[in-house]
């Protein structure tokens, strides 16, 4: 029992830090944001929850999307693009997608773009997901 209560406590710390981190960046405070999200990161490879990892990551990547950095922005979708897709979980690739195809227009990448939204929407109607 104790050792369940500790990987319990672990996850809830990684959630928090991941969570907290988010807020930061949804104040703009950016630096306070990868601090936090660089916590959560290591919390999680520590619990080998890749499905966490990959939340953070996505948050790491809105940081820099935000901050202007298109490029660290798509190192970090990339990083999480691979992670979903080795995790077969197509509805955490469809968020990557999505985000990872704003950074390329955002660098006036327009048609690598439209390629990576086209594979987020063939991804959506494969789930029957028809908005988001």
């Amino acid at each position: 029992m104790p050792l369940a209560q500790a990987a319990a406590d672990h996850q809830a710390e990684a959630a928090i830090l991941t969570s907290l981190g988010d807020a930061y960046r949804l104040a703009s405070e950016h630096e306070k944001a990868l601090e936090q999200l660089g916590q959560a990161i290591q919390g999680w490879q520590s619990l080998q929850d890749r499905r966490g990892e990959v939340g953070a990551l996505n948050i790491i990547a809105r940081v820099y999307f935000q901050m202007g950095d298109q490029y660290k922005s798509i190192f970090s979708f990339d990083r999480a693009l691979n992670l979903s897709r080795i995790l077969s979980d197509q509805s955490l690739e469809i968020d990557t997608l999505g985000g990872m195809g704003l950074s390329y227009y955002a660098l006036g990448e327009n048609e690598r773009a439209a390629e990576i939204w086209k594979q987020q929407l063939v991804l959506m109607r494969t789930l029957g997901q028809t908005s988001r």
